[in-house]
């Protein structure tokens, strides 16, 4: 994506995408870049989440939901809590 510089980035990029246009169907993706490694999975309609992998952990995502923990919080606090 032309529009990211950082895996933060894109898991901050495609939220807002996934916000504003929705998706059909459930994905998983994963960003990375040199510092850290982000999750990200979609259910359908407007509805993301997304983790960041610990640095001692790696991502191996078979066919189905990863992530089953989390916290919901307003995206205007995103940036307090990471």
């Amino acid at each position: 994506m032309p529009y990211i510089h950082s895996a933060r980035e894109g898991v901050e990029r495609l939220g807002q995408l996934l916000e504003t246009y929705g998706t059909y169907e459930p994905n998983g993706i994963a960003f990375s870049d040199g510092d850290e490694v982000w999750w990200l999975e979609t259910i359908g309609g407007h509805h993301w989440a997304a983790v960041r992998i610990p640095d001692d952990a790696y991502v191996v995502a078979a066919n189905r939901m990863s992530i089953d923990n989390l916290i919901l919080v307003p995206l205007i606090l995103w940036h307090l809590l990471i």
